[in-house]
């Protein structure tokens, strides 16, 4: 028992029990949290600590970052969309930790960094997500023998309130045609076309190409192409849908109508939104940035969320959604024009068809 207990101790009376160790030949020893006050299931802990084979060499957490990415591109679980935000979020508690590897990481950073977020006024599902990104990230570097602990494993959260799950903050079919005849700008109105009437994702809208539109069937095609060249400057551009499937959506008449007598495209046109002059709107993340346009626009007829702020492009996606509940459109077809699954119709908009005209009848 002495031998099976050696390197175990506690801190201090009633705290957790601490393994001393030597991760492998050479190395310094290492004292790791066991997260347990209880000492036969510290012995069973660094039993299993023990038995792991040695921790491969040290690099730095960009070097592991990077070999998580590739590693998650060969499972081919990856998309273009989440790289960035994960690679944000690692790097953003890298910083916040001051730590130059992975290995010296512990729990208590995690904790620190997740109540940090909380008096940051993050919301509930803006922690959520960073846990899961974080709690991805080292369940692969334990799982290569890159790090001895899983700090983000028992990490409670604060549940996403029912609210935020409901997308209740939306335009009815009458609003959002007064919204069309009051914009001048055809590029901006394209937009809203796209997302109002189609329910395209801010990405789609922008990587939209005039071959996906079939006006005379009256249905636009959306294509999950692995490796797009442009035909006129030969760059290669990856474009993936969230989905990873192709779309088929129908047009609204009266999108069909724009295209045909105000949105022409040239023979030469390889993107539906070209920006003047080659040079698109504010930030390099994308090729045609519309944010700031859309969100000027949105103030300036008042088109605000619960907190007075303009509604993001996600909000015409909502609208799409919501109406086409409304209009009695089948679960089925709504998940398969939006690229998402009919469980997640349910979850976000199944309140609106409870609600819009339930009790038109009852008296």
């Amino acid at each position: 028992m002495i031998n099976k207990e050696k390197g175990i101790r506690q801190k201090r009376p009633n705290g957790s029990f601490y393994l001393s160790f030597t991760p492998a030949p050479g190395c310094k020893q290492r004292s790791i949290c066991l997260h347990t006050k209880q000492r036969w299931e510290a012995v069973e802990k660094a039993a299993a600590v023990r038995k792991r084979p040695a921790l491969a060499g040290v690099g730095t957490w960009h070097q592991d970052m990077l070999e998580f990415f590739l590693y998650r591109v060969k499972k081919g679980n990856l998309r273009t969309t989440s790289v960035d935000s994960t690679k944000y979020v690692i790097t953003q508690f890298m910083k916040f930790t001051g730590q130059e590897t992975v290995r010296t990481v512990t729990k208590k950073h995690a904790e620190t960094f997740f109540r940090q977020l909380q008096l940051n006024e993050r919301t509930a599902a803006t922690r959520t997500t960073y846990l899961a990104r974080l709690n991805a990230f080292w369940i692969f570097l334990f799982k290569f023998n890159k790090a001895d602990v899983k700090p983000f494993e028992d990490i409670e959260m604060d549940p996403i309130p029912p609210h935020l799950l409901a997308r209740d903050e939306w335009l009815e079919t009458v609003e959002v045609r007064k919204l069309l005849e009051k914009c001048t700008n055809k590029n901006l109105k394209f937009i809203l076309y796209c997302g109002f009437g189609c329910g395209l994702r801010k990405k789609e809208i922008i990587a939209c190409r005039p071959d996906w539109f079939d006006l005379k069937n009256e249905t636009l095609v959306i294509e999950h192409t692995e490796l797009f060249t442009h035909p006129l400057t030969q760059e290669k551009t990856l474009f993936q849908t969230k989905s990873k499937r192709n779309k088929s959506i129908p047009l609204p008449e009266s999108f069909v109508n724009f295209l045909k007598s105000e949105f022409q495209w040239r023979e030469d046109q390889v993107w539906c939104l070209e920006p003047e002059n080659g040079k698109g709107f504010g930030s390099k993340k994308y090729r045609y940035d519309f944010r700031r346009p859309l969100e000027n626009f949105f103030v300036a007829n008042g088109i605000l969320n619960r907190y007075g702020k303009p509604q993001s492009t996600h909000f015409l996606r909502h609208s799409f959604a919501s109406n086409c509940v409304v209009a009695g459109k089948r679960t089925l077809e709504i998940a398969s024009w939006m690229g998402i699954r009919e469980r997640t119709v349910e979850a976000h908009y199944a309140h609106v068809r409870s609600q819009k005209g339930a009790l038109d009848n009852i008296i």
